[in-house]
């Protein structure tokens, strides 16, 4: 689990950085929540495009909440595909792939189009941005 509480920093240097989130107490059983963001992540002056998200994968296999809290601002993918993804009072610049994925109190999710097409579309976004078929036929 990762925990950047409020007065903590998290600086990169370079990029990308992938964070593999396990999610386990040191008893075995699962946090509730794994990752916390409670400050901003920033990058050191050499890193040259600071607002791209592929500098940062987040990945998180597990069903707890992946949650960015108290005005943090994030360039970053988040992959949680069984987790709550929680961003409260919060900016996320990239995409978010949760179970659910809840924003609150002028929260803000800005997804970076360039995801789509970035490295061949090797990216985690899980698909088109809008509607491509539809049918009322049932199965």
């Amino acid at each position: 689990s990762m925990n950047i509480d409020n007065a903590s920093q998290l600086i990169l240097d370079s990029g990308p950085v992938i964070i593999n989130i396990v999610g386990k107490n040191t008893d075995g059983t699962d946090k509730t929540t794994p990752f916390l963001l409670n400050s901003s992540i920033s990058y050191a002056a050499g890193v040259s495009n600071k607002w791209d998200p592929m500098n940062l994968q987040i990945n998180y296999a597990g069903s707890g909440t992946v949650k960015l809290d108290n005005a943090a601002i994030a360039v970053a993918e988040i992959n949680a595909p069984n987790a709550l993804v929680f961003i409260n009072s919060s900016q996320l610049y990239g995409s978010a792939i949760g179970d659910k994925i809840k924003l609150d109190n002028a929260a803000t999710l800005h997804f970076d189009r360039h995801l789509q097409t970035a490295a061949g579309g090797l990216t985690f976004v899980a698909g088109n941005d809008m509607l491509t078929a539809f049918t009322w036929k049932k199965f």
